[in-house]
């Protein structure tokens, strides 16, 4: 671009608050960064128009690359970068933190409103009411402790910053979210002022290449909100070093890969801790988190983790359980599945609040909630659900019944390994262990006669009598089902039986649909009459 073209940029970007490339925009409810000011030279094009190159936050709201008729102006994915023209921008407005500070909290006219009494709406006059208490709210704005100006197009932070230090110094919480700040420093020159400033929130203003020498005055922060903030870690990991006392940070859907080893080294005093939707696929990624002594709440909702393994490494101190001291767990989704997460949480011991999804078996039967409470002594909320005393005594005694049911399959060993809790609910609930334990030793010897009948063999060897143990678990069923019938692969049998109601004579089907349950376990009888099927041949809508 020549001289002269520079010069036009200049002035009118002058005439339109100062844009800038690297400034951030709204248009029609869609954000993006500026990458370029100027012309484009082309034969087709005035050359005396000013055009504005955005980069898009929506992958797929522009149209090139920063491309345009073979000749590139800036540099972004396919599909993120539009031109549009700079006069068209005058339609997006921006505004200074100052400018949205008096707009919501300083109305200088309440008084004069107040006291005027010819005011209508049609033909009816309007009554003020409240407005005194609103003047005199007004009148101590200095006092204000929370101030709230999210998605206000604020993009710095105002030239006539300092004369609302007043105003600033007694601010405890702000929130800035959703706004259109792309210079952090813009952010320091506003909290150096709220010198009692406890909570900044940040979410969604977009932040590029923070630099560290940066200076500003000590803060005293202690809860930092930066969802959606970042596009590379770096610029993520100089933000924090702005704020040395952080206790909770929330740093989910950011676009970045994270080094979690510096950022735990970054963040010592941490006790909150948010990632959700990260994409973190491991356990192990998060072990350098495992070392903060103080962080009792972490939450991973919405990332790729399919399996946890709580163990003491090279990153944990003395040999001690990494996460010694995390008291909530939010796992709710990720891919999660079968009894060892559970299990595995059963390490973390001052675990007392859990989040996840319906967790299923290796077999796809969801585990039910007993489950988690038998076998997490400290658990108190499930899900957001307080566990009451009652619930747990109920949830243990089931839990130990389950127990008895499924020990006659293993051994001493195997037991303890699979059944977290086993000695400690053998000791404490003795007499009903035993209890149960000789009830199943009981109906583990007791034989009933049952009679498999396979429905869509046409041949006379149809059905076959037999008298079994109640302990044999179905797949042992279906395995002399099998045999015996000639059928094919083991799991496409399907066993069922039918029970007739007391009350109407209706028939309802009840499928044998977990292959480690015994015959008991269904409540079969002697003389039942077990179905089998195939997958192939059944009508699942019924």
């Amino acid at each position: 671009m020549d001289r002269e073209s520079n010069l036009k940029v200049d002035r009118e970007v002058d005439r339109n608050y100062a844009i800038q490339v690297g400034d951030r925009i709204e248009i029609a409810k869609e954000r993006g960064f500026i990458r370029y000011i100027g012309v484009l030279c082309s034969s087709n094009e005035d050359n005396s128009v000013l055009w504005v190159g955005i980069e898009w936050d929506n992958p797929t709201r522009g149209k090139h690359d920063g491309t345009y008729k073979d000749k590139k102006y800036f540099h972004c994915k396919r599909n993120k970068g539009s031109f549009i023209k700079l006069i068209d921008l005058e339609k997006s407005p921006r505004h200074s933190f100052v400018d949205a500070l008096l707009d919501k909290y300083c109305f200088d006219n309440l008084e004069e409103i107040s006291q005027s009494s010819n005011m209508f709406l049609g033909n009816k006059m309007v009554e003020f009411v409240g407005f005194d208490k609103a003047a005199d709210q007004f009148r101590n704005i200095s006092s204000l402790k929370h101030i709230a100006v999210p998605n206000y197009a604020i993009f710095k932070a105002g030239d006539d910053l300092d004369l609302k230090r007043d105003v600033l110094a007694s601010v405890e919480v702000l929130d800035l979210s959703s706004n259109l700040v792309s210079d952090f420093s813009e952010i320091l020159k506003i909290i150096s002022l709220a010198s009692s400033l406890r909570e900044l929130i940040l979410s969604n203003n977009r932040f590029e290449h923070i630099e560290t020498t940066l200076t500003i005055s000590s803060n005293r922060i202690r809860l930092l909100v930066m969802n959606g903030c970042f596009y590379d870690f770096e610029t993520l990991f100089n933000s924090l070093l702005y704020f040395p006392h952080i206790e909770e940070l929330h740093i989910s859907q950011n676009i970045c890969k994270y080094d979690f080893v510096r950022l735990a080294s970054a963040c010592p005093k941490l006790k909150t801790l948010f990632l959700d939707t990260c994409g973190i696929s491991t356990w192990e990624e998060l072990t350098p988190f495992g070392t903060l002594s103080s962080l009792k709440k972490l939450s991973l909702a919405g990332n790729d983790i399919s399996s946890i393994s709580v163990t003491t490494d090279e990153h944990c101190n003395n040999g001690k359980c990494c996460f010694e001291q995390l008291e909530f767990i939010n796992l709710s989704g990720n891919k999660l599945r079968g009894f060892k997460v559970i299990n595995e949480l059963t390490k973390l011991p001052a675990l007392k609040s859990l989040r996840i999804d319906d967790l299923l078996t290796e077999d796809g039967h969801l585990i039910p909630r007993f489950q988690f409470i038998g076998r997490l002594k400290h658990l108190l909320y499930l899900n957001g659900s307080f566990i009451s005393d009652s619930e747990r005594r109920d949830s243990e005694m089931t839990y130990i019944k389950h127990i008895c049911e499924e020990i006659m399959h293993h051994s001493v060993e195997m037991s303890e390994r699979i059944f977290p809790r086993l000695e400690e609910l053998r000791n404490v609930c003795a007499d009903y262990f035993f209890e149960k334990l000789q009830e199943f030793k009981v109906v583990s010897k007791k034989q009933i006669v049952i009679t498999l009948v396979h429905e869509w063999n046409s041949n006379e060897n149809r059905e076959w009598t037999r008298k079994l143990p109640c302990s044999i678990p179905v797949k042992k069923l279906k395995q002399l089902a099998v045999k015996q019938f000639h059928l094919r692969q083991l799991d496409q049998i399907v066993l069922y039986f039918q029970r007739k109601s007391s009350l109407d004579d209706s028939i309802t089907k009840f499928y044998l649909d977990d292959d480690s349950r015994s015959l008991s376990y269904y409540g079969i009888e002697d003389g039942t009459i077990i179905f089998i099927n195939e997958v192939s041949n059944l009508n699942l809508s019924s």
